[in-house]
């Protein structure tokens, strides 16, 4: 399972947490700033996104053994493809393998 966790101000990325690399990384210049008035600052928000990370692990795994039978994970298929006429790149999302059948999905 691989999870992403992303802070935003007013639409801007400021931090994002990844659970392959387990580190809260800065996103954005004047977050540093945050930094020199609080050095432990990134250590603490590491702390934390790594205990809530157990937290949705346990949540998923106890979801998927109620929801999806079969224990796989779901299917997540990302394509893109270039319109000739308008020059413009169209991504498509797909995601299989969830019961019941009917989910919400979105991402920006």
């Amino acid at each position: 399972v691989h999870g992403v966790s992303l802070g935003y101000v007013d639409d801007q990325l400021f931090s994002s947490y990844d659970s392959n690399s387990r580190e809260n990384q800065l996103r954005v210049s004047w977050m540093e700033k945050v930094e020199k008035d609080d050095p432990q600052y990134w250590d603490k928000s590491t702390q934390i996104f790594r205990g809530t990370e157990g937290w949705f692990r346990r949540n998923l795994e106890k979801m998927r053994g109620i929801y999806n039978q079969s224990e796989d994970p779901p299917v997540v298929t990302v394509s893109s493809r270039t319109e000739v006429e308008d020059g413009m790149e169209m991504h498509i999302c797909r995601l299989d393998g969830f019961y019941p059948r009917e989910i919400d999905a979105s991402w920006t």
